[in-house]
């Protein structure tokens, strides 16, 4: 196995390991896919909300379930039923899925 294969399987295992521990649902274009909440949940009360930053939310949906440019900027999702419009959306060389950051509507 190359070095290469072995990375991709190791992010693979991270990101499911995300997705269990902080599971979410991202609705685009009609579609619902599992995300993870990146981060620790900092909401006031344990609500809902994952890793939020002033005011947004950050989440990491896998490449698989994205159009290969990710999504644009100010695109509208749905994260475990709320709405929310695409602030910024990175791919770092080699991952398994995208950091999408969400702005509430």
């Amino acid at each position: 196995m190359s070095l290469a294969t072995s990375r991709i399987a190791f992010l693979e295992k991270a990101q499911e390991s995300l997705e269990s521990v902080f599971p979410g649902s991202i609705t685009y274009n009609g579609a619902t896919f599992a995300c993870s909440r990146s981060g620790l949940e900092v909401v006031q009360g344990a609500e809902p909300g994952g890793f939020e930053n002033e005011g947004r939310v950050m989440v990491r949906v896998r490449t698989a379930n994205l159009p290969a440019a990710g999504l644009p900027r100010e695109t509208p999702v749905t994260l475990d039923s709320i709405q929310y419009r695409v602030e910024e959306c990175l791919l770092e060389p080699g991952d398994v899925a995208w950091s999408v950051e969400l702005e509430t509507v």
